[in-house]
């Protein structure tokens, strides 16, 4: 009778210990998960709001075959569950906004020609896009953000929490 008592008890606590650790690694997956996704779409963000300005320095629209490659919204695309659950409203919304008018300008610049001038209006609409880009960029619990922080980022000790 002792046997089995024991035995139950082993099977148990074996049961509970699995399960736990388990539940403790599906949360470590998921915070993995959900560091990548920021990390993924905050330097999308980035790209896009480098890319928008460099070209309003130039004033020309590339001569590129596609406007995915100007303005990827590949991680957005793929890792945007991963955010559903763990951003704000408010965060969320201006994200799905921002990526939807990133889309906007990706079918609108379809019908630019290569090398061709921006308007001056087209020119104020990037850089005000690129200054939104950054801002969420930063929002995402991202550092740096702008051309003129990189070297702050390379010359400063990076903190640890």
């Amino acid at each position: 009778m002792e046997v089995a008592i024991f035995s139950l008890i082993g099977v148990v606590l074996g049961g509970i210990i699995t399960g736990g650790t388990q539940m403790f690694l599906e949360r470590r997956r998921e915070r993995r998960a959900v560091r990548r996704a920021k990390r993924l779409v905050g330097g999308e963000l980035l790209h896009a709001s480098m890319i928008l300005r460099s070209l309003s320095d130039s004033k020309i629209w590339p001569s590129s075959p596609d406007a995915t490659s100007v303005l990827p919204t590949s991680a957005w695309q793929e890792h945007r569950a991963h955010l559903a659950d763990v951003l704000d409203e408010d965060l969320w919304n201006q994200l799905v906004t921002t990526y939807s008018r990133l889309e906007i300008v990706r079918v609108l610049a379809k019908d630019l020609l290569a090398d061709a001038p921006l308007s001056d209006a087209m020119i104020e609409s990037m850089k005000d896009t690129a200054i939104k880009l950054e801002r969420l960029h930063r929002a995402l619990g991202r550092g740096g953000g702008r051309l003129e922080d990189i070297p702050k980022l390379v010359t400063e000790p990076r903190k640890t929490k």
